[in-house]
């Protein structure tokens, strides 16, 4: 204080401005990690070589990088006023500080974005040098506006969901021909089950029973197409074959059983 109060010093009108440790950060603006300290009108480290010095009335506006849930660390891009200075970056700043930054932001009255991932920022400020005024019509920084772009993507959601477009029509008709193709393999499939049952059965008959069915099978077809007279006729025969005498029994009736005594 005794320094400070010295004449040669009063005469140039200094202002001394002292660092707000409690506000300061854990970053790496270079190389190296170091201890970063904001004040009133600065934000300073003033321990590891290069020194950094950043004057907060030539700051533009201050970019958090890579916030998002499940990230242990983000960066902070500082955009000055004159777009021709490379942005200065401070990388690897502990999530738990995030709060705090931004507590310390609103303060200042710096406007302060925050995005998922890290920009490229030259060719960015190449293209707003160029059209200036294309970029303030098209809403200056708002591009960099997280929320706004979440909020824009939700409403398109919900537009989308409101709106049912042509295609539902075309895709519940390709699901009932996909169930009639389901339904018409599935009975295929029941014939050919069908099928396989019956040739089991028919490997179980022996060949006499088969060739019964078959003469059976013959003889209903040709009484369906014979007239009655061919009918009777047919049966006449089929009973006079039933009475063929035997060669045992001439008559042609049945053994008497031989009476016991």
């Amino acid at each position: 204080n005794d320094l400070w109060g010295q004449p040669q010093f009063k005469v140039l009108d200094l202002e001394f401005d002292q660092p707000l440790r409690e506000l300061g950060f854990h970053g790496v603006p270079h190389k190296a990690s170091a201890f970063i300290v904001p004040t009133s009108s600065c934000l300073v480290e003033l321990i590891e070589t290069p020194f950094v010095v950043i004057t907060l009335s030539e700051i533009e506006i201050v970019n958090l990088e890579r916030v998002g849930l499940g990230q242990k660390n983000f960066d902070m891009a500082i955009v000055f006023k004159d777009f021709k200075r490379d942005v200065l970056r401070i990388d690897s700043i502990p999530s738990t500080s995030l709060d705090g930054i931004k507590e310390w932001l609103d303060t200042t009255d710096l406007k302060y974005y925050e995005s998922r991932l890290n920009l490229n920022w030259r060719p960015i400020l190449k293209t707003i040098t160029e059209d200036s005024a294309k970029f303030i019509e098209d809403g200056g920084w708002e591009f960099l506006n997280m929320e706004a772009s979440d909020s824009d993507s939700g409403n398109s959601q919900e537009s989308d969901q409101g709106y049912e477009p042509s295609d539902v029509q075309s895709d519940s008709v390709s699901e009932e021909e996909d169930d009639e193709s389901e339904s018409l393999v599935e009975s295929e499939d029941d014939e050919e089950e069908d099928s396989v049952e019956d040739s089991e059965e028919d490997e179980g008959k022996t060949w006499e029973e088969l060739e019964r069915e078959a003469s059976n099978a013959d003889r209903e077809k040709g009484d369906e197409s014979d007239s009655e007279e061919e009918r009777k006729r047919r049966k006449i025969k089929a009973f006079g074959k039933a009475r063929v005498p035997d060669k045992r029994n001439p008559s042609g009736s049945l053994p008497k059983r031989a009476k016991l005594r």
